[in-house]
């Protein structure tokens, strides 16, 4: 059923024209609120593209707009506007904001982000300066490139810069990147080597191509592709179908 909402105005939130409020107007929704905040000031703004609905202040909180909802029956319902509880998922906190159209879940930093910090072209990525995810302070947020974010993230040792059998979630042994190397020169199909190690066909494809495993050379293979894509087709099976036959 598709709801039209009306929106009421930002002013009858909290019996204030201003938007400016403090920290003792502004209750913690979270554990990371620190006892700071309570000294400063809170300012909201509304939400591009949802402007007479939600705002976001630079604290990082995100608040509905009293509103009037319309049911199916043409019914006509107030609801009033209220602080939204946030959800961590995958690290970051999360809010699904609600229009006539549906609804979609969106990222904190990025609400927070769009509305206080200064984006300049080419800039897409958003970085938390002190590498805390849930820390969403308009403060602590900055637009950056991909590259910028990346330098970031090891200069703040949020990634390791592993690789191989050093990695945290590695399965397999530079030895047995170095195996499936020559089993690749060899012609032994994608499918049976992922197979005998336990991995998936994705993971010997990009050791064919060098995505992964890159820094394991075998001189004698040469360099990737070790199985080109042109001999797929005409290469001869090698190693036998071992798996049972269907039962009838």
């Amino acid at each position: 059923m598709r709801r039209v909402i009306k929106s009421v105005g930002a002013a009858s939130f909290s019996g204030r024209k201003d938007w400016l409020i403090t920290g003792s107007a502004a209750p913690s929704f979270s554990d990371d609120y620190s006892l700071m905040e309570s000294f400063m000031q809170e300012i909201w703004k509304p939400v591009s593209g949802f402007e007479s609905l939600y705002e976001v202040s630079n604290l990082g909180r995100v608040r509905s707009l009293d509103r009037v909802c319309v049911g199916p029956s043409g019914r006509e319902r107030r609801r009033k506007g209220q602080l939204m509880r946030q959800t961590l998922t995958d690290g970051y906190f999360v809010i699904r904001m609600f229009s006539a159209e549906g609804s979609k879940i969106h990222r904190i930093h990025r609400l927070v982000a769009t509305e206080f910090c200064r984006k300049t072209e080419g800039c897409d990525v958003i970085n938390h300066k002190d590498g805390v995810k849930t820390n969403n302070h308009a403060d602590n947020l900055e637009w950056t490139t991909v590259r910028g974010n990346t330098i970031h993230s090891y200069e703040n040792g949020l990634q390791s810069g592993r690789k191989g059998s050093r990695h945290h979630k590695a399965i397999l042994t530079e030895d047995d990147v170095r195996s499936i190397i020559k089993s690749l020169k060899a012609g032994t199909p994608q499918k049976h080597i992922a197979k005998i190690y336990g991995v998936t066909n994705g993971s010997i494809t990009n050791i064919n191509t060098g995505k992964q495993w890159g820094h394991v050379h075998v001189p004698e293979c040469g360099k990737p592709p070790y199985f080109p894509r042109s001999e797929w087709i005409t290469m001869p099976n090698k190693v036998p179908n071992t798996r049972p036959p269907k039962q009838a």
